[in-house]
């Protein structure tokens, strides 16, 4: 047993939480119960661990930029206890064997909760996606994309929506368009990558308005950073857009509009991103900091940082036991220091890629320890990573 006591959950109460076998068995505004082990909250802010639906770990094929262990380690640093992976890895991850070897190398490497996107191939597997298992969507580019990912058929388009009821798409501009319009004749839950322009949400408002399973995704980057800030390294798909585009994100992740925080998480070497334009950057281990900075800024609640980050993706994708602090619940937590700022050093990155675009900013929460099953598998203040006996692919209630 263990038990976590005075911690502020995201609703502004103060509960004692008991844990048993990795999962949330009581709460309670005050616990006598024996624990073997108990962990003073002392007023601190207990989320649930954040679900980070879209990154790119590069495992297999690029372990100099990231593999399993290095990614889910900077997860476990940025409060994210579950994260779900993008299939464009080396070799593709658009096919059963591929899908399976990732599977094999999550189960022994990674140090957090873990699920997979399955891609589509240009040149068509649709035929094979019924007997594709447990992933949380299959992932479509529309737009730019590595090796033979981009889907430009429209005869291929349709057999790939038709034969899975979970999409995911980068999509830009038109694109978005002719996702959802697919989407809507195949009755399709689709799930919009890294909007980042204000006549995509348009669309998404006119969607959304019919009551279409459509559900958007907005990156850290596109909201803190925009065009004229492009360097070298703050180069990513989709690029970073005008000062207008930017505010309007803002507006849509005020009003509701937006469903998810995810990073986009797609690291590469400084001297990759020097040598030749190469798209991709490097965030989770302060996304989570990044947006409680945001929520202070905008007057936003601790339960709106906790749906954007946990519940939501919780909820789109129907992960199990996961994105809630409830009874029956797994005990995947983050616990944070909500009025310690501090300013991000390149000793804070964990990333094997070695650097971070938001070096030198300041952010006004602080990360304590993270949870996975109650156990502590990141403390900032020792430095140490432990890998939970309670970590697991991530499985989809559907």
């Amino acid at each position: 047993m263990i038990l976590f006591k005075n911690a502020l959950l995201s609703d502004n109460s103060t509960w004692d939480i008991l844990v048993n076998d990795g999962t949330i068995v009581q709460l309670d505004s005050k616990i006598t119960s024996s624990a073997d082990t108990t962990i003073n909250c002392d007023g601190r802010l207990l989320l649930s661990g954040m679900i980070d639906s879209h990154v790119h770990f590069r495992d297999p094929g690029f372990p100099q930029k990231e593999d399993a262990t290095s990614g889910t380690k900077a997860a476990l640093r940025g409060g994210v206890t579950s994260i779900i992976d993008m299939p464009n890895t080396d070799p593709l991850c658009v096919g059963v064997a591929e899908l399976e070897q990732k599977r094999n190398i999550y189960n022994e490497k990674s140090y957090t909760n873990y699920g997979f996107h399955f891609g589509a191939d240009a040149r068509d597997n649709s035929k094979i996606l019924k007997d594709i298992s447990n992933v949380a969507s299959l992932k479509i580019f529309l737009n730019e994309s590595t090796g033979h990912m981009l889907v430009t058929d429209d005869i291929v388009l349709d057999k790939l929506f038709a034969n899975s009821l979970y999409i995911a798409v980068h999509a830009e501009g038109e694109a978005v368009d002719k996702a959802i319009y697919y989407a809507k004749k195949h009755k399709n839950i689709l799930y919009l990558c890294h909007i980042s322009q204000a006549e995509e949400l348009q669309m998404i408002q006119m969607a959304k308005s019919q009551n279409l399973p459509i559900f958007a995704e907005v990156c850290p980057h596109h909201v803190l950073f925009n065009k004229a800030e492009e360097t070298n390294l703050l180069i990513m798909k989709p690029r970073l857009r005008t000062s207008n585009d930017q505010n309007a994100l803002l507006k849509a992740l005020d009003s509701g509009l937006i469903d998810t925080w995810g990073t986009d998480h797609a690291p590469h070497l400084i001297s990759e991103k020097e040598e030749k334009l190469t798209y991709g950057i490097p965030s989770i281990e302060f996304s989570l900091e990044l947006l409680l900075t945001l929520s202070k800024e905008m007057n936003w609640s601790y339960d709106r940082v906790a749906k954007l980050y946990s519940a939501n993706p919780r909820q789109i994708f129907k992960i199990s036991k996961k994105g809630r602090i409830a009874q029956g619940y797994d005990a995947d937590f983050v616990l944070i220091e909500q009025d310690t700022p501090y300013v991000i050093q390149e000793s804070d990155v964990i990333s094997q890629c070695g650097w971070t675009p938001y070096l030198g900013r300041k952010v006004s929460a602080n990360i304590h320890s993270t949870y996975i099953g109650g156990e502590e598998v990141y403390n900032k203040e020792h430095k140490t990573f432990n890998k939970s006996k309670y970590t697991k692919e991530l499985y989809y209630e559907r």
